[in-house]
């Protein structure tokens, strides 16, 4: 969501919660919760009761189509799992809660039900903060240096370098990526459309440049094929993925992740990376893809 739209969630949840409190408040006690001094005991009504968990599980139904909707992004900001089990701990722990205060009929006078009760919730509040928590700290306390490296790696992988301002030499790399894919298109070529979404401008220019930059670093089975390609056809193909909407949106549609978005500078990083040739080996395959098309 962009624009003052990133706040209608907060605010749904805001006017739910004050509608709740204003409508336990304003009903009699013996509708809502009634405390009885005399042995220090609470009633409380079941109608309630079912009006609370029935609003709980409103919550967590959106809490899950939020889960799924998000369990595509990129690697750098993908929670998925720990979201999906967090989740999982979330509708077990109350169902847990409902199942006591539904079958036990005198839950607030047992003290055994009443600790289990507390011992479950507060587990499950600390371990969902734990799993999404312990991975990131203990990594920045006993291997800074090692994680840092390994996060901006990620960030290359996901086309999110430059973006974000990770390293020191995009700059450098992106203004020779660019320089070659330019210098080196044939006099036909064409500038993008301009309805093109930015991140398929910038892959399509990725492929231009990764041949011309890393030809001397094709794989042992690869580089046979690219020295037999027909270059002009490869050009030809790019030319008309900049002008051509409708093979635009096939090339939108065979591109593959890693690399959805990603820069040029951010490919020749990733291909240079020795303990990354599998991704080199990727993008190698996309661009003879189009060679071949």
């Amino acid at each position: 969501m962009h624009g003052n739209r990133r706040y209608i969630p907060y605010l749904l949840f805001l006017a739910l919660i004050i509608i709740v409190g204003t409508v336990s408040t304003a009903v009699p006690r013996s509708m809502s919760v009634e405390y009885i001094e005399g042995i220090e005991f609470c009633i409380v009504n079941q109608h309630l009761v079912t009006a609370y968990t029935t609003i709980l599980w409103l919550v967590w139904t959106v809490y899950m189509a939020m889960v799924w909707l998000l369990r595509n992004i990129r690697s750098s900001f993908n929670e998925f799992r720990e979201m999906a089990t967090s989740l999982f701990l979330i509708v077990a722990c109350t169902v847990f809660n409902q199942t006591l205060l539904y079958t036990v009929p005198r839950l607030p006078t047992s003290l055994r039900w009443r600790l289990a009760l507390v011992s479950v919730d507060q587990i499950t509040a600390n371990y969902i903060w734990w799993l999404i928590m312990f991975k990131p700290l203990s990594n920045c306390l006993f291997r800074h240096n090692e994680y840092l490296t390994e996060w901006r790696d990620k960030m290359t992988f996901d086309g999110l370098r430059a973006q974000y301002g990770v390293g020191v030499t995009d700059t450098e790399m992106s203004s020779q990526s660019n320089t070659l894919v330019y210098d080196q298109a044939s006099p036909k070529s064409v500038d993008p459309d301009p309805s093109y979404t930015e991140s398929t401008r910038i892959a399509i220019d990725q492929l231009a440049s990764y041949p011309m930059l890393n030809q001397h670093r094709l794989s042992t089975t690869l580089e046979p094929k690219w020295n037999a390609s027909d270059r002009t056809k490869f050009q030809a193909e790019l030319n008309a993925l900049r002008h051509s909407n409708s093979h635009a949106r096939g090339f939108e549609r065979r591109r593959s992740e890693p690399y959805t978005g990603a820069s040029a500078d951010d490919a020749v990083y990733a291909a240079h990376a020795h303990e990354q040739r599998s991704r080199q080996r990727m993008l190698e395959q996309r661009v003879f893809s189009h060679c071949d098309s």
